[in-house]
């Protein structure tokens, strides 16, 4: 949308347009939103964050890596439209989508790590699939310079698995009671 709009409106309004359409859509979902319970009080700030579970070896290095692996893994979100100019020796009429294609094709990246996670371990789970993007992105994804598609597709359905399963599958501190 924004590549169409801002030839013909100029970036101000194509910024503007944007968001008045997520004004839009917000203000649908804040009214006809319902609560289930009633709000509770906030909690001291000092019950929501443990940091005494830092003290944990194990748990701090988890974190760290988790930390380490999603920051490496969005990068190829950043780049994608770039390299889709690149590999195809310019802009095209697909290079605008290609993000869109990438989010596409993780669907079932995201879905399937937790049915598997059931049977074999989470642990098992976030190891393989970390490798398994990483593997992809540097093995196939950066160095390639053949047309993205098919390659975009492969690395997605493991970066989706990645970025999909991180959250509900790593530990999360324990809470005070």
């Amino acid at each position: 949308m924004m590549s169409r709009l801002i030839p013909r409106i100029g970036f101000g309004w194509t910024v503007r347009i944007i968001a008045f359409i997520v004004l839009f859509s917000f203000t649908i979902a804040s009214v006809t939103i319902k609560t289930r319970r009633p709000p509770k009080p906030l909690p001291p700030l000092s019950k929501i964050l443990a940091f005494r579970a830092f003290t944990d070896t194990r748990f701090t290095l988890i974190c760290l890596g988790g930390w380490f692996t999603v920051f490496s893994a969005f990068n190829p979100f950043f780049y994608v439209g770039l390299y889709g100019a690149v590999a195809n020796g310019g802009p095209s009429k697909l290079t605008p989508y290609y993000l869109s294609i990438l989010c596409a094709t993780a669907i079932l990246g995201r879905i399937l790590p937790g049915y598997i996670a059931d049977r074999i371990g989470r642990f098992n789970v976030v190891a393989f699939f970390t490798a398994l993007s990483g593997v992809l992105i540097l093995a196939l994804w950066y160095p390639s310079t053949a047309e993205p598609c098919p390659i975009l597709s492969l690395s997605r359905h493991s970066m989706g698995s990645h970025l999909g399963h991180s959250s509900p599958l790593l530990p999360y501190p324990p809470f005070k009671k």
